[in-house]
């Protein structure tokens, strides 16, 4: 999205994922037309001209997208959009939260909070179509574990007790803000560069 000043743009950006090969959001659209399918847009504040993200008006309220070869049917689709916008709300809420459980109401709250920032940084315009803001919390040391323990190279075999020290000493080295990336370069360092 980083790159992204016009509607053209947009349609012409390429999926990230290698599933779909290197296909157009146009392309995209176009093959998956009256079928229930989801679009996945990372860091969507991150636009370089934020008049690009106006693209997403018609399609996310009336289902359809204009352009000027043709227009596309986004009755089926599911979009889901991602934001840093609100992180700083998120690591608050949890620095004052500390161990305990978020309860429902508390959960809420803190997605009124972050709908309320992501209208600064998105415009109301766009915001309003959002139908729900679902705030990432911070990892459990249970779902950190796991996600250390999926991090490993599938051929990691060990021993149970010096896989346990490895993944404590990897999850010692997470940074919350910088989610499952911390945890990531934690494995490269303590597992894959001790394989040298």
């Amino acid at each position: 999205m980083t790159n992204l000043r016009t509607q053209d743009e947009f349609l012409q950006a390429r999926s990230l994922t290698s599933k779909n090969g290197d296909i157009s959001l146009a392309a995209f659209l176009s093959a998956n037309e009256g079928k229930r399918c989801a679009v996945i847009l990372e860091e969507i504040e991150k636009v370089a001209d934020k008049s690009a993200s106006n693209t997403l008006l018609m399609p996310w309220e009336l289902g359809k997208l204009n352009t000027t070869a043709r227009q596309y049917d986004t009755s089926h689709v599911i979009w889901i959009s991602t934001s840093n916008a609100g992180e700083d709300i998120v690591f608050d809420f949890e620095r004052d939260r500390g161990d305990r459980p978020c309860d429902r109401k508390e959960y809420l709250d803190l997605a009124t909070r972050i709908r309320r920032k992501l209208i600064e940084s998105l415009g109301a315009s766009l915001v309003s179509r959002i139908t729900t803001v679902l705030p990432f919390l911070a990892f459990t040391h249970a779902e950190k574990l796991a996600l250390a323990y999926q991090s490993l190279p599938s051929d990691a075999s060990l021993p149970k007790e010096e896989l346990d020290t490895l993944l404590e000493e990897i999850l010692a080295d997470y940074i919350p803000s910088e989610g499952v990336r911390s945890i990531q370069r934690a494995v490269q360092r303590h597992y894959e560069d001790d394989m040298w």
